[in-house]
């Protein structure tokens, strides 16, 4: 590996110059024949803080000839964490220029890794799924997304403590695509289950909750309820009914 221009890409990287960090780490790559798979994770660690960093700031968006390069050499390489956590980053970059269907494959992939190690990186498995969910619900793919959700709530269910308070954001995606479709009656059973699950961990006044709470008070005015939409509220703060 061109050690200077991993150094260097290093130093871009610590003083928050991840246009320089990207260019000098994408270089190294094009040279792939010549790395070992500890450098390529390396590299991909780089990339990685590089994507987030211009996701978060909406600063940069890799160009659609980068992303191809990219996921080439990286589908060459061992399934490991970093190959997962790389390709997360890089599907969060597709999402926000609203390029869906990379994302989606590129997210599919990822949760692919990490599903087959799980005992690894079960925790970025609970973590990294919402995003593959979301980029095939922007494709209508609904479905696909349930079945995704249900595999998420099955193995949150399998290692985390029962009724854990991460499971409601899983009930409340749920709820989103089952009302998408139009289902009323799956989206209204889990929309509860997501309030239930806050309420059980006293900690109804918290954002997600309020969230929750308000959604759930919306489906009922939609379903000429308003008196249960109405009790729905007195559960919220003054100043956010």
């Amino acid at each position: 590996m061109n050690n200077r221009l991993y150094k260097d890409a290093q130093k871009h990287l610590e003083k928050g110059d991840y246009d320089g960090a990207f260019a000098r780490a994408f270089e190294i790559l094009r040279d792939e024949a010549s790395l070992k798979p500890s450098q390529i994770e390396d590299l991909f660690d780089i990339l990685s803080y590089c994507f987030e960093s211009w996701t978060h700031e909406k600063s940069r968006r890799i160009s659609d000839e980068e992303q191809v390069q990219l996921v080439s050499i990286a589908e060459k390489f061992a399934d490991t964490g970093a190959h997962a956590s790389f390709l997360f980053y890089l599907a969060l970059n597709a999402y926000a220029r609203e390029d869906y269907l990379s994302a989606e494959k590129l997210m599919s992939r990822s949760v692919a890794i990490v599903n087959s190690n799980l005992i690894e990186y079960k925790s970025s498995f609970l973590h990294n799924t919402e995003l593959y969910i979301d980029a095939l619900c922007w494709q209508s793919k609904f479905d696909q997304a349930i079945s995704a959700c249900e595999d998420w709530l099955r193995l949150a269910n399998e290692e985390l403590v029962e009724n854990d308070i991460f499971t409601a954001t899983i009930h409340k995606k749920l709820a989103d695509i089952y009302a998408a479709q139009g289902k009323a009656a799956e989206a209204e059973e889990h929309l509860k289950r997501c309030i239930w699950l806050h309420e059980n961990e006293a900690c109804l006044l918290c954002s997600d909750a309020q969230s929750a709470i308000q959604a759930y008070a919306s489906f009922l005015d939609g379903q000429g309820r308003s008196e249960e939409a109405s009790k729905q509220r007195e559960l919220l703060p003054v100043d956010a009914r």
